[in-house]
């Protein structure tokens, strides 16, 4: 209404990570990382406010501390890796809709989420043939989250399921490769 919808805003951090390995017998490598992550909302989340206003929309960072332990084999015919990992992210990003604003997105930061999940995958490598298997599991579930009265804790995040795997098998013959590659997906809201 006023022709001037510029708006200011300013979001910066410190984002430290570090990590600890140590070669064991055999070729094995086992491993530590912590890492804090910053993200910043995108101009689409903080332009769309709710209330019509100028400007931007009165959005948060999301802020993640990640925690990963692993164990790597990466060497001969043989390779395995695995890794457990934990995120903690605060001010999630969460997409609504109201009433009054058919088809249109806005967004808020909600609560926080916890990540807990498994990776591991192996490959052998026999002369032309390539054998890769690997499986995620993914335990990711709001943690308390209110919105409008509706507890949302405990549920799990839409669109993630918690079991992954991938097998590959690949041969390369005189420079022609040929590749089958499966995945499957377990149940996802």
């Amino acid at each position: 209404a006023g022709g001037d919808n510029s708006s200011t805003i300013r979001l910066n951090n410190f984002s430290p990570s570090a990590g600890l390995g140590y070669l064991l017998p055999n070729q094995l490598f086992i491993y530590t990382n912590y890492a804090y992550g910053f993200k910043t909302p995108t101009l689409n989340q903080l332009s769309n406010r709710p209330d019509g206003a100028e400007g931007f929309n009165d959005l948060r960072p999301q802020i993640a501390n990640n925690y990963e332990l692993g164990l790597k084999k990466t060497s001969g015919p043989w390779q395995a890796e695995g890794a457990i990992f934990y995120i903690r992210k605060k001010d999630y990003l969460i997409p609504y809709e109201l009433a009054q604003f058919p088809g249109r997105t806005f967004y808020r930061n909600v609560g926080e989420t916890d990540r807990r999940g498994l990776e591991t995958s192996t490959s052998y490598f026999f002369n032309k043939l390539t054998l890769t298997a690997s499986y995620t599991y993914s335990d990711f579930q709001y943690q308390n989250v209110v919105i409008d009265s509706l507890n949302l804790s405990g549920n799990a995040l839409p669109g993630l399921p918690k079991h992954f795997a991938n097998l590959l098998v690949a041969y390369d013959w005189q420079g022609l490769e040929a590749e089958v590659n499966l995945n499957y997906a377990g149940k996802l809201f």
